[in-house]
């Protein structure tokens, strides 16, 4: 159901995201972090951690998924 939702909150570039994407759609944490989770096992999402900051990338332009 918020697949499309949270994809749309992470740009093809490096932005953080998770608080911020659970705040702005009054969700808990560890649902963003489920449907994040999901995405990276089929292959549609790259999670990384640089410093400490973390990071996600779509392997995927965003208009495929929406």
């Amino acid at each position: 159901m918020y697949e499309k939702v949270i994809l749309s909150f992470i740009r093809k570039d490096e932005e953080p995201y998770g608080a911020r994407i659970a705040r702005e759609l009054r969700i808990s944490k560890g649902t963003v972090y489920r449907w994040l989770k999901r995405l990276e096992e089929e292959g549609l999402l790259k999670r990384e951690r640089k410093g400490r900051v973390k990071v996600a990338r779509l392997k995927e332009p965003l208009s495929k998924f929406v």
